[in-house]
This record gives C-alpha cells, structure tokens and sequence, in this order.
C-alpha cells in the first residue's frame, strides 16, 4: 500500500491521525510516516491496513468503538 493510499483510506473512514494510530497500536507519528512515504506498511501493520481497506473498515471498527475500554 502506498502512502497516498493510506491517507485516502484513513480519510473514507473518517479518522485522524490519532485515531488510525490507536486502532492499529502504534504513535500518531507512526502514521504521518507512512502517509508521508518516509516508512513502508511492513508487517502486522500492513495486513491490519490491507484489512481495513478490504472490508471499509466496518468489521474493525465497529469492535474497536464497542470495547470496553471504550477505544
């Protein structure tokens, strides 16, 4: 996934940077990273994104609004 990618996807689901940062485990810095392309979606982190691309985000973040922590 490339970095315009990333951010067009965190955008169609309505999320800041904090919030995709928080969902997927990692600092806000993190995703300005990969939205700038000075870092690659590598790992856990790429399937979690190539996740949340395939299914709109729908599964994933409708657990994650609905969990006890309230994140």
């Amino acid at each position: 996934m490339k970095a315009h990618e990333i951010r067009q996807l965190r955008q169609s689901l309505g999320l800041a940077q904090a919030d995709l940062a928080r969902y997927l485990g990692v600092g806000k810095s993190q995703i300005s990273h990969l939205e700038s392309g000075r870092r690659l979606p590598t790992g856990p982190i790429g399937r979690l994104l190539h996740i949340l691309e395939a299914t709109g985000g729908e599964l994933f973040l409708e657990k994650s609004e609905n969990s006890p922590s309230g994140g």
